[in-house]
Formats: structure tokens, C-alpha cells, sequence
């Protein structure tokens, strides 16, 4: 594809998807980000990659604006900085701490990301973590995209959770389900905002 060339498909796609959103700060955010994307798009046509280089930089942008690192963690003591109550973060991947100087308790927080709406949203869950995120070991090359963990959780107050990440049904379920609970909460807020838009003007501004 010739430079010109992604920078129009860049457009007409990121035009397609702002096109999606609804009118409001929705729109307005993405014609933030559209033009934020555009910039960088134009940026890297005009660098004349090979496909080889194209990739490699691609990949490394990508690390680096996720604040990863370009080589592996050493775990040396001058890597780490205190910050409070034992606990130590490392200066080149904020996302990995320790305690007490001790490298066999470091871990990395955005080793494992987590969904219980089937992939809709994800979140961080200490609990979750220590159970699914892998061993930090040094030198420690962190992944520049978590471990994605698709759970149900079950019980009467959601005490346990079923993983059903290899579950292609149950999560397609669980997405369609949150799917249409976030419609009906939107068909709400559109019904009390149009009844409040009624009774104003059936009062009139001299009410």
C-alpha cells in the first residue's frame, strides 16, 4: 500500500467509526482521537519503512507508548524505587513492584487483564491476579499486552467465579447479556429525559 494510500484507508476508517458514535461528547471525543491517530498515521507513512521495518517499528512504538520497556528487566536494586510501606516499583515498567527489595515477590500488574461482562470492559482484581498472572523471574522481558481471562462469576454474591475463557458460547452469552442490560439502561435515560423535556415545557418558562 502506497503512503497515500494508508493514510486514506486511516481516514476512511476512522471516518466510518465516527460516523458510528452519537452526537455529543461521544462523537466529540473520538474526532479527538481520529485526528490524534491521523497525525501519527501521516507520521509513519512519510518514515518509508520496508515491510520488515514497518512491523519492527510498529511493534516498538506500540511497547514504548504503553511505558514497556525495549529490554528485558534486570531486577537490579537500581531499577526498583521506594514507594511506601515497603513496597517498590520499578523505574522502567511502573506496571512491576516488589517488597522489601525482594525480587521474588515482584509482579506485574498488567500481566493478566480480566472481563466479567465477555469482553465488554476489563479490570484488575488482586485476588484474580495472584491466581492466573505468571511468575515475574529476571531478567523479566514484560508482555507489551496482558494475559486476557474471560470469568462468570456465580454464587449469590458473585463469591466464586467459573473461567470460560476457552468457552466461545458462554462468553458470546455473557456479551449479548450486558449488551442488552447497557440498551435498556440507555432506553431509560432517554424515556425519564424526555419526560422531564415534557413537563418543562407543559409548565412554560412563566410556571
Amino acid at each position: 500500500m502506497s503512503k497515500n494510500g494508508i493514510v486514506c484507508f486511516a481516514e476512511s476508517e476512522l471516518l466510518r467509526l465516527e460516523e458510528k458514535c452519537k452526537e455529543g461528547e461521544g462523537r466529540e471525543m473520538q474526532h479527538f482521537v481520529t485526528e490524534s491517530v491521523l497525525d501519527l498515521v501521516r507520521a509513519f507513512s512519510n518514515q518509508g519503512h520496508s515491510g520488515f521495518s514497518a512491523s519492527y517499528c510498529l511493534d516498538m512504538f506500540f511497547r514504548l507508548a504503553k511505558h514497556k520497556p525495549a529490554t528485558a528487566l534486570t531486577g537490579e536494586d537500581g531499577e526498583w524505587e521506594d514507594v511506601g510501606d515497603g513496597e517498590e516499583q520499578n523505574r522502567r515498567c511502573p506496571s512491576v513492584f516488589r517488597k522489601a527489595g525482594d525480587n521474588s515477590t515482584a509482579h506485574d500488574l498488567d500481566a493478566v487483564s480480566f472481563s466479567d461482562n465477555g469482553g465488554h470492559s476489563w479490570f484488575y482484581n488482586k485476588g484474580l491476579h495472584e491466581r492466573f498472572a505468571p511468575k515475574v523471574e529476571f531478567p523479566y522481558y514484560p508482555p507489551a499486552r496482558p494475559k486476557f481471562v474471560y470469568i462468570r462469576w456465580v454464587g449469590v454474591d458473585h463469591e466464586r467465579f467459573v473461567d470460560i475463557t476457552n468457552d466461545e458460547e458462554a462468553k458470546k452469552l455473557l456479551y449479548e447479556e450486558h449488551d442488552r442490560i447497557l440498551r435498556e439502561d440507555e432506553d431509560a435515560r432517554f424515556r425519564a429525559s424526555r419526560g422531564r423535556r415534557a413537563n418543562t415545557e407543559s409548565e412554560g418558562p412563566n410556571a
